[in-house]
C-alpha cells in the first residue's frame, strides 16, 4: 500500500510540514511553511529535488503566516528558481516584501510583494484564506480553515496598507519554566499571546486518509474557540482528531484551557528544537494538557517531538510519566525530521 505520512522538518524554531499520500493517480504534496531561509538547504530544499526528480509536485504550499520561521524558506524556492513545483500557494501576506539578494531577510519596506508575485505566477489566491463554510478538497484531502476570522485579518491587512510596522506585542517571556514541577503551575491563570500576526495564522483541520489532523500553525487560542463554537462544537460535543499540532512551538499563550475544552486528542505535535530566545516549548503548556479537567488519566498521551536535544529530552522526570500517563516520541537519529505514518 503506498505510504502515506506527515513529516515535521527540523528548521529550528521554526515549522515546515509534509503531508504526503496517494490519491490513485499520483502522490500528493502539501508544505505547510518553508521554515528559515538558513535551514532550506538542509530540509525543504532536497526534498524538493526528490520531488521533481520524482515528477511530483506541491500541490498546495501554505504560507500561514508572515514570520520568518514560517516564511523565510520562500525566498530560497524563489530564487532557486523552483515555484515553478508549486501548483498553488495560500498565503494572506498584504504587503509582504521580498528582496531577492544574497540576504534571507524578508522586509515591508523593499523588493518584491511576495503576494503579487505569487499570483502573477497563476499560483497565489486572489481571495484571502479565512473562516468560512467551505471545504477545501485537495486531491481527496478535506481543510476545513479555522482562522484567521474576517476581523482579525482586515485589521492585519489595515495596517501593511498603511505601511505600519506591527510591533510585537508578546505576552510570554524568555523566562524557562522547565525546571517547575507539571502539578505546581496555576493553570487558573492564562495569558494570551497577543500578536496579530499570530492572529492571522491560517489554520485548519485536514481529514485525510480517514485521520483528522488540526494544524493550528501560531493562531491564537480565542479565534480557534471562536470557530469550532461556530461550528457547533461545545464541552458535551468535542472535535475529535487523531493529531493536534500545536500552535505556536507549543506557547503557553497559545493553548488556553477553553480551547481544550471543546477538543478530544491524545496525540500532540511539538515544533520546534527547545533552543530559541523565547524558551519554546513552554512546559505550562503540557502541564495545561496533562492536568486538563476531561482528560482520561486513562488513555495515554503522546508529545511528538521534530528535534531529539538534550534540553528536549529531559523536560520531563521519570515520576512524570508514571504520574501523568504520557510518553514522549522524538525522530530517529540522523534524520532531518520526524515522520508520523497516517
Amino acid at each position: 500500500m503506498p505510504e502515506a505520512f506527515i513529516k515535521l522538518y527540523k528548521v529550528k524554531s521554526g515549522d515546515c510540514i509534509q503531508v504526503r499520500w496517494y490519491d490513485d493517480k499520483a502522490y500528493r504534496n502539501i508544505i505547510i511553511d518553508c521554515g528559515y531561509g538558513n535551514t532550506f538547504n538542509q530540509t525543504l530544499g532536497p526534498e524538493i529535488k526528490r520531488l521533481k526528480s520524482n515528477g511530483e509536485f506541491i500541490d498546495l504550499l501554505i504560507l500561514t503566516h508572515t514570520h520568518q520561521d514560517h516564511i523565510g524558506g520562500m525566498k530560497k524556492i524563489i530564487s532557486s528558481k523552483n515555484d515553478d513545483i508549486i501548483k498553488h500557494c495560500w498565503f494572506n501576506g498584504g504587503r509582504v516584501n521580498m528582496n531577492l539578494d544574497n540576504s534571507n531577510k524578508i522586509s515591508i519596506s523593499k523588493g518584491i510583494e511576495l503576494d503579487e508575485y505569487l499570483i502573477s505566477k497563476g499560483i497565489g489566491n486572489t481571495e484571502k484564506i479565512m473562516y468560512d463554510n467551505k471545504i477545501y478538497n485537495i486531491y481527496g484531502a478535506n481543510i476545513k480553515i479555522l482562522s484567521p476570522r474576517k476581523e482579525a485579518l482586515e485589521e492585519f491587512l489595515l495596517k501593511f496598507q498603511e505601511k505600519i510596522i506591527l510591533k510585537n506585542n508578546k505576552t510570554t517571556t524568555s523566562f524557562c519554566d522547565w525546571d517547575i514541577e507539571l502539578e505546581d503551575f496555576n493553570l487558573d491563570e492564562f495569558y494570551a499571546d497577543a500578536e496579530l500576526e499570530n492572529r492571522i495564522s491560517i489554520s485548519f483541520i485536514m481529514e485525510i486518509k480517514n485521520k483528522k489532523i488540526l494544524f493550528l500553525a501560531d493562531s491564537h487560542p480565542d479565534e480557534i474557540a471562536k470557530s469550532l463554537k461556530k461550528l457547533g462544537y461545545n464541552v458535551r460535543n468535542r472535535l475529535y482528531v487523531d493529531y493536534i499540532k500545536l500552535s505556536h512551538h507549543a506557547s503557553k499563550g497559545n493553548t488556553s484551557n477553553e480551547l481544550l475544552d471543546l477538543i478530544k486528542c491524545n496525540n500532540f505535535i511539538i515544533s520546534t528544537d527547545g533552543a530559541n530566545k523565547d524558551q519554546f516549548p513552554h512546559k505550562e503548556t503540557f502541564a495545561r494538557i496533562l492536568r486538563h479537567p476531561l482528560r482520561n488519566i486513562d488513555e495515554k498521551i503522546k508529545f511528538i517531538f521534530n528535534y531529539d536535544t538534550p534540553s528536549l529530552l529531559n523536560i520531563f522526570s521519570n515520576d512524570d510519566y508514571g504520574k501523568y500517563n504520557f510518553e514522549c516520541i522524538y525522530p530517529e537519529r540522523g534524520k532531518n525530521n520526524v515522520k508520523i505514518s497516517i
